[in-house]
């Protein structure tokens, strides 16, 4: 069963009729057809700004561009059923110059009602006036509510055969102004965890939102962005076209799609639009973008393959992750201060170091930091060595995430110091009860009897453990024996120890045990230095920049970052660059000179 999603957002209807999509109907469904044979449904989704000011004449003029749309549907697949569905943008709200200041300030007096579980409906009566023409026009729609909630956020579930979709619809628009800024923007989060039930499981579910998550006030963004759990979330407003996964705290992997305009007023990009396409049967998915050119939508590369489609059924029921230690795995540890950024997590900015093999047989043979993860998924032990603010326990908190997320396993993290362990047993005891303050469902019996493919364990501070050798050779056995992966992180100190040590050093050493490898943290390589100050720029609210005026400056960054680096004999890591970052948002980039660590701490 082959389901079409096809996005039309930003189309910005001018009542004069002038706006050249109206000519090129027929060219949207055979490029929706080039994709898609056959279809068994279709669902024609509206991602906002539909009109260009909210006027009744310009749906007016929306309207007969979908009835010559349906039209042409109707002739390529005979027969097939056409679903409609529609949020409204920003544009799609009566906002008058004359009444900017009274919008700003019934919005201002409203916030504290609309965010509440169950906002004054009078108020949102006023707040949703300038919306009047728009819902006038959707009132044929599949979703057109009656209610005043309903306006706000609803669900429509379509069934195709034996199969189904849920739509999520949000109008993010409630409280837009004529002026909008990124990060300004307020939805009711609360009314929408109301009004909106949590996705089915095994059902594919679609979230559909006008404005992407930078223009939402960051508090308000975190809130929302918890909700978008188990479900895509298609985005309008920008007139980019850009796709991107995130992994939710739950272990839920969340798509996102940054719908192209298809009239981009400015006509600096060219009407564009995008068709996801399901084949519910296979569980498969594959979205393609189309871009006017040369009198025909063409396809953009690269983009339309068929890939599994992950059908978020609710990550292991018997193992779901605390909210208090999914914070404690979700904290960087440090404080970093950004000038747009309240609060950081450790996603937000972590990038993996490179590795450096130090077994005597690995010829020191470097791991990429892209390639981390992957080599650490391999059955073994692994002990990871890392010099003071190399980012050991950032690494560490990494790796739990991605092996609870990435791989479905399930990952357990200790924290060794102070650890007293005689024997095994006493050991194996510490560690089901840190599994059991981790995952608060978690089923000790399910846990003991999983097969060791799907057990890793992580321990932190491995050098702070007050073990004897001989228990430290008995931990490493039985580790070997109970699961896939173990990561030991230990301070390079250690090794000192190990080497005065004789019989420590016999334990570890991997030539006699070639499930036993050890790595040094090197730091970050010019790739993921680069990456780091990618993500770092990306943090920021806004940017008057362009795409190619942010690469150059993400480069020139780098450059200036680079020279810092050599010129303090400071490593790569990922502590020191978003040090020296911070300084150079400060413009106090020049007081970091002569290689003492202690102008970095003063950034903080």
């Amino acid at each position: 069963m082959n389901v079409a999603i096809v996005v039309l957002n930003d189309i910005h209807f001018d009542s004069d009729g002038s706006n050249p999509p109206l000519s090129r109907v027929d060219s949207i469904v055979a490029a929706t057809a080039s994709e898609n044979v056959e279809l068994g449904g279709l669902v024609v989704l509206l991602a906002g700004d539909i009109a260009n000011t909210g006027s009744s004449k310009e749906y007016q003029i929306a309207t007969k561009f979908l009835d010559a749309l349906k039209s042409a549907i109707g002739k390529r697949y005979q027969g097939i059923e056409i679903y409609w569905l529609a949020v409204p943008g920003n544009h799609d709200c009566i906002l008058p110059p004359e009444e900017v200041d009274h919008r700003k300030l019934q919005v201002e007096t409203s916030l504290t009602t609309i965010l509440a579980e169950e906002p004054d409906k009078v108020f949102l009566e006023h707040l949703l006036h300038p919306q009047r023409d728009y819902w006038e026009f959707v009132k044929d729609f599949d979703y057109s509510p009656s209610s005043i909630y309903g306006k706000i956020g609803g669900v429509r579930l379509i069934r195709f055969g034996g199969h189904a979709i849920q739509f999520n619809l949000f109008n993010s628009a409630t409280l837009s102004q004529r002026h909008e800024v990124p990060g300004g923007i307020y939805v009711p989060v609360k009314l929408f965890q109301r009004e909106i039930p949590p996705a089915i499981a095994d059902v594919v579910t679609v979230s559909i939102i006008h404005h992407p998550m930078q223009w939402l006030e960051p508090g308000n963004m975190l809130a929302l962005r918890h909700f978008f759990n188990r479900t895509s979330v298609i985005t309008g407003h920008q007139h980019f076209n850009a796709s991107f996964s995130q992994v939710h705290d739950t272990g839920e992997r969340v798509l996102y799609y940054e719908s192209p305009a298809l009239h981009d007023r400015s006509n600096e990009r060219p009407s564009s639009f995008r068709v996801l396409s399901f084949d519910l049967s296979t569980k498969q998915l594959k979205e393609c973008v189309f871009e006017w050119k040369d009198s025909l939508y063409r396809p953009k590369p690269t983009l339309h393959q068929w890939k599994p489609l992950e059908l978020n059924r609710g990550i292991r029921p018997f193992f779901t992750l605390t909210e208090e230690f999914m914070g404690k795995v979700s904290d960087p540890g440090v404080v970093y201060i950004h000038p747009d950024r309240r609060k950081i997590a450790l996603s937000d900015l972590f990038v993996y170091p490179d590795l450096k093999a130090t077994d005597p047989d690995s010829g020191g043979r470097a791991i990429k930091g892209a390639d981390v993860p992957a080599q650490l998924s391999r059955h073994g032990v692994y002990v990871i060595k890392g010099d003071a603010f190399s980012g050991k326990t950032a690494l560490a908190k990494s790796l739990f995430l991605n092996f609870f997320i990435e791989n479905e396993r399930i990952p357990v993290f200790l924290d060794a110091t102070r650890m007293r362990a005689a024997n095994t047993e006493v050991f194996e005891k510490r560690l089901l009860s840190a599994l059991q303050e981790q995952y608060s469902n978690a089923d000790v019996d399910v846990y003991k009897q999983l097969s060791r493919d799907q057990r890793v364990v992580i321990i932190d501070n491995w050098h702070h453990a007050r073990l004897t050798n001989d228990q430290r050779s008995s931990v490493y056995s039985w580790l070997r024996r109970f699961a896939s992966s173990s990561i030991l992180f230990t301070d390079k100190l250690h090794e000192i120890k190990q080497i005065v040590d004789t019989s420590i050093a016999d334990a570890v050493s991997s030539t006699e045990d070639p499930a036993m490898s050890q790595y040094d943290i090197i730091g970050l390589s010019h790739v993921g230095r680069g990456d780091l100050i990618h993500r770092w720029l990306n943090l920021r609210k806004e940017s008057s920049l362009n795409p190619a005026e942010a690469t150059k400056e993400s480069i020139g960054t780098e450059e200036v970052i680079s020279r810092l680096l050599g010129k303090d004999r400071l490593p790569p890591y990922a502590f020191f660059i978003i040090c020296l970052l911070q300084a150079k948002e400060n413009r106090s980039i020049q007081n970091i000179a002569g290689g003492s660590f202690g102008h970095l701490y003063e950034v903080l």
